[in-house]
């Protein structure tokens, strides 16, 4: 019996022993230049849509002691809303960083989700102690680089965009065979607008003197949104006229019954929207989200924006603001300047009221210029969003409060007073 005992005691000691030394291969093989990890990939684009599926993937096919030993561990318990991946893989990560420091993926993901929610340095070299994280400058240094990646990126979109249509209108003016040639002039990127607005700072001066006053700093933040509804670029931009006024008749462009009736159908669910949401008796009826159209597809997707740059100018200076809107233009496609340089595409600058005025301004002031490049003629202003709505409400109160209409049925003034809302009521 102790023969038997002491035995498996060596047996079991020879067994631990080769399954190590099997595991010790496996984890060097992952650290192999040859064959490098998905860990080593700390590139902006890899950190951005990191594959941690591909890694576990890795870990079972080159790897498969260490996944089983993580597996066991883990056993088949899972924390509500995490996936089981998840900690196995952050698990596996922080110790293979201690066996190369080079299979830093996970540590510079957390160490970047840790600096954007707030953790200051101290707190960075803490985790990068306990091999959570990467330390504060590797930090700091990766957010430059992505920050560089993601100006590339947004730049190389709008300047695609930007050739495809002064390519597709060289192809259009230029005689020979290949202007014959349809299939490279439909190919255009998609479109976007953009959006801006101040940002403004101010630094208080701690002990304020004579010479020490604090400081106003204002920057314009730039954002482009793409374009859920895009017409084709011939038809979107063509701005030639159509037929001459003089011979169109009134009946062409005044509003048919068609028109009416579509107009009181849309009427009546913007009218029934807000009395199903303001009165409870008729809480028990059922709205459509929306009228129908046919962008609806397009229209229910979210909106994707990025930020194109931020620059150090104000827009309550009239030469930052024209230097704003020139930086705009470099992204705004036109002829050749033999042919002009005309603009072959506008694009939509977005903002508040007072942005959208002083943009028109600017342009106001390059009026006199050569070509309508020069002019700044390449943008539309639009406000948007709160802005568009404060202006809409504000025409409809202009135009149609008056204190001596209580009476009439259907006013803005009666319906104050029946939805008793007369106290948020200025005008």
């Amino acid at each position: 019996m102790i023969i038997v005992t002491y035995v498996m005691v060596c047996f079991r000691s020879m067994m631990e022993a080769k399954f190590l030394r099997d595991l010790d291969l496996q984890c060097k093989a992952l650290c192999s230049l040859t064959h490098p990890s998905v860990l080593r990939k700390t590139s902006p684009e890899n950190l951005k849509n990191f594959p941690l599926d591909q890694l576990l993937e890795e870990w079972q096919t080159r790897a498969k002691l260490l996944y089983e030993v993580l597996s066991a561990i883990m056993g088949k318990r899972s924390v509500s809303g995490v996936r089981p991946s998840m900690p196995m893989a952050v698990a596996g990560a922080i110790m293979l960083k201690q066996r190369n420091a080079q299979l830093s993926a996970i540590q510079h993901i957390i160490g970047l989700i840790s600096d954007f929610g707030g953790a200051t340095d101290k707190t960075l070299q803490i985790l990068a102690s306990c091999g959570v994280s990467v330390v504060p400058s590797t930090v700091n240094t990766k957010k430059q680089h992505i920050e560089k990646h993601h100006e590339e990126t947004i730049v190389q979109r709008l300047l695609s965009r930007k050739h495809s249509l002064e390519e597709n209108e060289l192809l259009q003016i230029t005689p020979g065979p290949l202007s014959s040639d349809h299939s490279l002039s439909q190919q255009y990127t998609q479109g976007y607008n953009i959006l801006g607005d101040n940002l403004d700072h101010t630094v208080r001066a701690f002990h304020r003197t004579k010479d020490n006053k604090g400081q106003d700093i204002h920057w314009f933040l730039l954002l482009c949104t793409k374009r859920r509804i895009e017409l084709p670029p011939q038809e979107a931009r063509s701005q030639s006229p159509r037929r001459d006024i003089m011979e169109v008749e009134h009946s062409e462009f005044l509003p048919s019954k068609e028109d009416e009736a579509q107009l009181r159908e849309n009427f009546i669910f913007h009218i029934m929207e807000v009395l199903v949401k303001y009165f409870k008796f008729l809480e028990e009826f059922t709205m459509p989200a929306f009228i129908p159209h046919p962008h609806v597809q397009e229209m229910s997707e979210k909106s994707q924006y990025e930020i194109l740059d931020l620059l150090e100018k104000s827009e309550n200076r009239s030469d930052d603001m024209i230097d704003i809107l020139d930086f705009i233009h470099k992204f705004i496609a036109t002829q050749p300047p033999e042919n002009g340089a005309a603009i072959l595409e506008r694009i939509v600058l977005g903002g508040d009221v007072l942005t959208n005025e002083r943009a028109y301004q600017a342009q106001l002031d390059m009026a006199n210029a050569n070509t309508q490049y020069h002019k700044l003629a390449g943008l539309l202003h639009r406000p948007e969003g709160l802005h568009l709505c404060m202006n809409l409400a504000r025409y409809i109160l202009e135009v149609f409060w008056t204190r001596s209409s209580v009476a009439d049925v259907g006013s803005v003034s009666n319906l104050a007073v029946m939805t008793d809302r007369m106290t948020s009521l200025s005008i």
